[in-house]
C-alpha cells in the first residue's frame, strides 16, 4: 500500500545517522546530554495529517573536549527537515523579530567594512530580511531549504532558490549566485550537517572584500542559563566563540567582528571575510567567560543536565497539584514554538493535560504540535476562560510579552507554573 504513513515509517527508519567525531578535528565526541526521542521540532501538524505519525529521533548531544564544539549524535536529512512538512518558523513571526532584521539590515548597510550592494541570504525564509535590504537598494537573492519558505518570498517579489547551502549547491548553480558583496547566514549554519562544507561554500564566492555576515544562538548563554529547548534536530550543531574560531580558521575565515545581540536569548554575531582581512574588535572577555563555565568538561554537563531534569520534576509537580485544587481550569501554554515543542515533548505534556497552545502566527493556528497533539489557537482565545485557567510558557524568550498579553486577555493576574 503506497500511502503517506508508508513513507513516513520508510523515513523514521532510513533518515537518521550515528555521529560519532567532531566537525573540526575528528575527535571522538563524548555524549553528554539526552533529551529522548523527538521530532522534527518546526513541525506542526494539519487537521488532515492528525492522525499520521510523524519521524522520532534520538535527541542526544555530543562533545568534543578539545575544541568544545558541541553537535547532535543522531544526524537526519535535511530535506526531511524542512520538506517533510511544510517549515513553519518565519522571520516576521513577532515584533520582537521585525524590530531585529529591521536593525540588521540598517546596521550592514552603514558599517564602512560591510558592501551591501549585492546580497545573497543563506535561509532567507519568508523574505523578510531580504525585502529590507531591497528597500535599501541592494540587489537580492535567496536561498531556502524549504521550498514553503521560498514560495513566500517569491509571493513577496524576492528571487529565492530552493535547496540546502554546500558545495555542491555552490557548483550547480555558481552563475546565477553570482558576486555577492555580502553574504547573511543567520540562525541557519548551526542548521547544516556540514558547517565546515558550508563555510567553505560562502567562502568560495567571496571576493577580497566581500564579508560572510551570521548569527547562531550562543552555547554558553544555554548552559549558563540551563535552558536545553533550543536544542532540537533543526539545531545540529552548538557553537561557541572558541569552535567558531577553529572552524572558520580551518576554512580561511578571519573573523572581523562579534558580539552577543538579544536574539534566540543570546546570539552570537559574527562578521568574517578572507583571512587578509584585518580584525576590528577583541573578545577576550567572551572567550574568558567560556572558560569559567568550563564548557569542555564533562562535569559541567553531569551537573547541566541534572538541572533539566530538576527542572521538569519541579514543574511536572506544580502542574499537578494546580490541576488537582482546581480541575476545571484550562491548562494553557503559550507559544507555539520549535524551543515549545522540545519541551512539550521532553516533560512528556500532551493533549491529555494540556487544553491548548496560543499562537498568533497564521502558519501555527489550526494546527497541532508534534507528536503532543495539543491544538494551536489564536491568542484571544484565552479571554473566554478568564485568569482562573494555568499557564505556562513555551517561548521563554518572548517571555515578558506573552505574559502581559494573557493578563490583559484574561482580565486579570494569572497563575504562571515556569
Amino acid at each position: 500500500m503506497n500511502s503517506r504513513m508508508d513513507h513516513i515509517t520508510e523515513l523514521s527508519l532510513t533518515s537518521v545517522k550515528s555521529k560519532s567525531t567532531c566537525f573540526t578535528d575528528g575527535s571522538l565526541l563524548m555524549p553528554i546530554i539526552d533529551l529522548g526521542m523527538q521530532p522534527f521540532a518546526d513541525t506542526f501538524v494539519t487537521e488532515e495529517r492528525y492522525h499520521l505519525g510523524e519521524p522520532i529521533f534520538p535527541l542526544e548531544v555530543g562533545l568534543c573536549q578539545k575544541c568544545g564544539l558541541a553537535r547532535l549524535l543522531y544526524e537526519t536529512k535535511e530535506e526531511d527537515r524542512y520538506n517533510l512538512f511544510d517549515y513553519s518558523y518565519t522571520s516576521s513571526n513577532s515584533g520582537f523579530s521585525r524590530s531585529h532584521w529591521d536593525a540588521f539590515a540598517e546596521e550592514m548597510g552603514l558599517r564602512e567594512d560591510v558592501d551591501a550592494r549585492s546580497v545573497l541570504e543563506i535561509g532567507s525564509n519568508d523574505g523578510y530580511l531580504l525585502k529590507r535590504f531591497m528597500n535599501l537598494g541592494s540587489s537580492t537573492l535567496g536561498v531556502d531549504a524549504s521550498r514553503h519558505m521560498v514560495s513566500k518570498c517569491n509571493d513577496l517579489g524576492i528571487d529565492a532558490i530552493a535547496g540546502t547551502f554546500s558545495s555542491e549547491f555552490v557548483d550547480s548553480n555558481r552563475n546565477r549566485l553570482g558576486e555577492p558583496t555580502l553574504i547573511v547566514a543567520n540562525n541557519v549554519l548551526n542548521h547544516s550537517n556540514n558547517p565546515v562544507d558550508f563555510l567553505l561554500a560562502a567562502r568560495s564566492l567571496l571576493a577580497p572584500n566581500s564579508r560572510l555576515v551570521f548569527e547562531v544562538p550562543y552555547w554558553a548563554n544555554t548552559v549558563k542559563d540551563g535552558k536545553f529547548d533550543q536544542i532540537y534536530h533543526e539545531h545540529v550543531t552548538y557553537f561557541t566563540i572558541s569552535n567558531l574560531k577553529a572552524m572558520l580558521k580551518a576554512c580561511d575565515l578571519k573573523i572581523l567582528s562579534l558580539e552577543i545581540v538579544d536574539y534566540h536569548g543570546g546570539s552570537l554575531r559574527v562578521v568574517c571575510g578572507p583571512t587578509q582581512a584585518a580584525q576590528q574588535s577583541s573578545y577576550e572577555h567572551l572567550e574568558e567567560l567560556e572558560r569559567n563555565l568550563a564548557l569542555s568538561d564533562k562535569n559541567t554537563y553531569v551537573e547541566y543536565e541534572a538541572r533539566i531534569r530538576r527542572d521538569r520534576s519541579k514543574m511536572l509537580q506544580a502542574l499537578h497539584l494546580a490541576k488537582l485544587s482546581t480541575p476545571e481550569s484550562k491548562v494553557i501554554g503559550l507559544g507555539a514554538a520549535a524551543k515549545g515543542n522540545t519541551l512539550l515533548n521532553y516533560y512528556g505534556l500532551t493533549r491529555t493535560l494540556v487544553d491548548f497552545v496560543t499562537d498568533s502566527s497564521p502558519d501555527k493556528k489550526g494546527k497541532y504540535t508534534p507528536v503532543s497533539r495539543i491544538p494551536i489557537l489564536g491568542d484571544d482565545e484565552i479571554a473566554k476562560f478568564g485568569n482562573s485557567s494555568i499557564f505556562f510558557v513555551l517561548s521563554w524568550n518572548l517571555r515578558e510579552k506573552l505574559i502581559s498579553q494573557a493578563r490583559q486577555l484574561a482580565g486579570g493576574e494569572i497563575r504562571i507554573l515556569n
